[in-house]
């Protein structure tokens, strides 16, 4: 029929394109809801192909009217989902075709875009990039009125099968974020998308342990910039996490995935906070911080053991040294000297001060200000330390801590610490000048300060 209307249209017989039209109309005037999908598609096609091939669109009013009129939704959906059978191939036409069909109603398109990804999970970046008139009308608008679609359409692109391709992975991350504008973080977890590594994609961590982590690339580029750039512009599909154990790995994905940080424990904490920080996840850093606060809350109190003091204090620390961040320290010290009784926070802190070879300033400083009046415990485990057989001479800590610690005070609260220590400095052989010039200010800064007393 199209080649016979054709060569009509050619010959100029008007009179034959005429009756030619005359059919086409009186065969849509019949269609209704019990037209079968052959009868739909013939209508659907010639309206197409007059479009196409004379620049005509009778036949394409025509159709459109009649099946928005006398078909039912329903109806009109299953024709449509079944005529959009190939994404991959879409022509502008076709597809012009459809939009015309189904008006202002694009969810029906949506879910037949959807569709066609959960099925055809190889053919993604094709498929987006030939839909490109669908991504047109349909707004970030759109999908936040439609949560349920915007999150299907999210699943079935993160479930694809994606060649180790940065510039595909690159498209698709683009895509989504102009698409659905998507928050950080989203709950896209493994219950969705599985559970093996063939279909969480094709990113993996090693790790000192074990088999490397599977993870999906889409999920883990769209929450870390770092792991973005890695895999786009430096094309990696496996990425080193030795320095981190395996569980923290596993639960930093695991997040990654769900938005939440559920499976995350004091032996974890750490790494997944490490980790948060290396690939810059900051919802992940802010959602850690939140762990930590809320842990002392719950911990810092009269029942608190010294576990938990420890986890805290070194997390603090590490904040410190890594992040140059204080934020926990402030935390630790007002929720240590609010919280937790005097003679239970010495306990802990002369626990923690432990062996002064192995000591930090950074820990000389968070013990100061934990004891606060008690600083004098300090002196007594520096003046220990001192009087230990191998000690010829001051090393880095004892002179911080000297320079830190104030000895006026520690001497008020206990008057006979004053006569050991300097015995103690006195006793040592290998004294350089620098030592000794130390030594000789802080007697003098403690003589000027007895005599204004």
């Amino acid at each position: 029929k199209q080649w016979y209307q054709r060569r009509v249209r050619e010959l100029r017989v008007n009179w034959l394109a005429k009756e030619c039209e005359n059919f086409y109309s009186k065969f849509v005037q019949q269609l209704n809801n019990d037209s079968n999908y052959i009868d739909l598609r013939f209508a659907v096609e010639e309206a197409n192909y007059q479009l196409m091939t004379f620049k005509k669109k009778s036949f394409l009013n025509w159709i459109v009217n009649k099946i928005n009129s006398k078909v039912l939704t329903s109806t009109r959906e299953l024709f449509i989902r079944r005529y959009l059978d190939d994404f991959s191939s879409l022509s502008s036409a076709k597809f012009e075709l459809c939009l015309s069909i189904v008006r202002s109603d694009l969810r029906v398109l949506v879910e037949a875009l959807i569709a066609y990804l959960r099925e055809h999970n190889d053919q993604i970046v094709q498929t987006l990039q030939n839909s490109n008139q669908l991504f047109e009308h349909v707004s970030i608008d759109f999908f936040k009125r439609h949560v349920d679609l915007s999150r299907q359409f999210l699943h079935a692109v993160c479930s694809a099968r994606i060649r180790s391709d940065g510039n595909d992975i690159d498209f698709i991350i683009s895509k989504l974020r102009s698409l659905i504008s998507i928050e950080l973080p989203f709950d896209s977890s493994r219950r969705h998308i599985g559970n093996d590594g063939e279909e969480l994609g094709d990113l993996f961590f090693t790790v000192d342990n074990g088999d490397p982590i599977a993870a999906n690339t889409i999920i883990l580029c769209l929450n870390s910039p770092v792991i973005k750039d890695l895999v786009t512009d430096l094309h990696q599909n496996t990425l080193e996490a030795d320095d981190f154990s395996r569980d923290a790995v596993d639960c930093f994905i695991e997040t990654c995935y769900t938005g939440k940080l559920d499976t995350v424990t004091i032996g974890t904490f750490k790494d997944v906070y490490k980790m948060s920080h290396a690939f810059k996840v900051d919802w992940l850093k802010k959602k850690c911080e939140l762990f930590f606060s809320n842990f002392l809350d719950i911990k810092f109190n009269q029942s608190c053991d010294y576990a938990d003091f420890q986890f805290a204090v070194d997390q603090a620390l590490y904040q410190q040294d890594i992040l140059k961040e204080d934020s926990f320290l402030k935390l630790v010290i007002n929720t240590t000297n609010s919280n937790i009784l005097p003679h239970k926070r010495v306990k802990f802190i002369q626990q923690y001060f432990g062996d002064f070879v192995m000591l930090t300033t950074a820990k000389i400083d968070v013990c100061i200000s934990l004891l606060r009046s008690d600083v004098h415990l300090i002196l007594e485990s520096l003046i220990h330390h001192l009087q230990g057989p191998n000690v010829k001479g001051l090393d880095k800590h004892t002179r911080y801590l000297l320079n830190k610690v104030d000895l006026a005070l520690c001497f008020r609260k206990k008057p006979a610490l004053q006569e050991i220590l300097f015995g103690a400095l006195r006793d040592l052989t290998d004294v350089d000048r620098e030592d000794f010039r130390l030594i000789l200010d802080l007697f003098s800064k403690l003589s000027q300060s007895t005599v204004n007393s």
